[in-house]
C-alpha cells in the first residue's frame, strides 16, 4: 500500500505460534517428508512464482506450516528481499556460513526462482541458521560473541 510522500506500508497477518511451526524446527524426518511430498514446492508456485515474484530467503525459518485436518497449510514470511524475478537482488550481507545457497545466489546478484526452489529443498536446522546469522552479524559489526573480561 502506498502512502503520501512515497512511503509504503506492509500490513502483516498475525500468525499464532501455537498453530504455525517453522519448518526448520520440525524433526528431520518430518522436514524431509514435507520436501518429498511437494507441498512446499506447490505452495511456492501458487503463492509466489505464479505472480512472477521471487522471495530470496526461503530457509526453513521463513517457511511455516500448520496442520489443518488432513491438509498442511504453508505460509512464507520475511519478504525483505522479495520482488519481481529478474529485478530483485540479494543484499550485500547474505549468510554464506550456514545456508546451502544455490551456486548462483551471491551478494548483490539477481534473485531467481531456481534459487528459491533450491532453498525449499534444503532441510535446514533453525539453531544452526540462527547462530550463523548472529555470528555473521557480529563479524560484520566487528564484534565478539563473547564479552571480554574487564
Amino acid at each position: 500500500m502506498c502512502c503520501a510522500g512515497g512511503w509504503q506500508v506492509l500490513v502483516l497477518q498475525w500468525l499464532d505460534p501455537n498453530e504455525w511451526t517453522p519448518v526448520s524446527t520440525l524433526a528431520k524426518e518430518k522436514r524431509q517428508q514435507l520436501i518429498d511430498s511437494g507441498v512446499l514446492q506447490q505452495a511456492y508456485e501458487a503463492g509466489i512464482k505464479s505472480n512472477g515474484n521471487v522471495h530470496g530467503d526461503l530457509h526453513g525459518g521463513n517457511v511455516l506450516v500448520k496442520q489443518d485436518g488432513d491438509r498442511i497449510k504453508v505460509m512464507f514470511v520475511d519478504f525483505d528481499w522479495c520482488g519481481k524475478q529478474g529485478e530483485a537482488h540479494y543484499p550485500s550481507f547474505m549468510n554464506h556460513f550456514d545456508l546451502s545457497w544455490h551456486a548462483d545466489a551471491r551478494d548483490g546478484q539477481v534473485i531467481m526462482s531456481e534459487h528459491d526452489e533450491y532453498l525449499l529443498r534444503q532441510p535446514h536446522d533453525l539453531k544452526q541458521t540462527m547462530e550463523g546469522e548472529l555470528l555473521s552479524l557480529f563479524a560484520q559489526l566487528n564484534l565478539s560473541a563473547i564479552p571480554e573480561e574487564a
